[in-house]
């Protein structure tokens, strides 16, 4: 890659493969476009599970602080 940016080729011209992706891309029947496009939604998917993960983890917390803010309200009310 050294020598092909040295002659003046540019590094987003410059394509690499590698051989267990054209082997993946062929077990799976696919061409290697098709499995681009289908890591990268894989990729966006992972991170968008992890994103919905910490949200929910951090709605976890919120949610056990206000069912006890409610059980309290709740023995207020027995007084009555």
């Amino acid at each position: 890659m050294n020598a092909m940016a040295a002659h003046g080729i540019g590094l987003e011209r410059i394509q690499v493969i590698f051989y267990e992706d054209i082997e993946r891309a062929e077990r799976w029947g696919k061409s290697l476009e098709e499995m681009k496009e289908h890591d990268i939604l894989e990729k966006a998917r992972k991170e968008n599970r992890e994103r919905v993960d910490d949200c929910n983890a951090g709605s976890d917390n919120n949610d056990e602080d206000d069912d006890d803010e409610m059980e309290d309200e709740d023995d207020d009310d027995d007084d009555f």
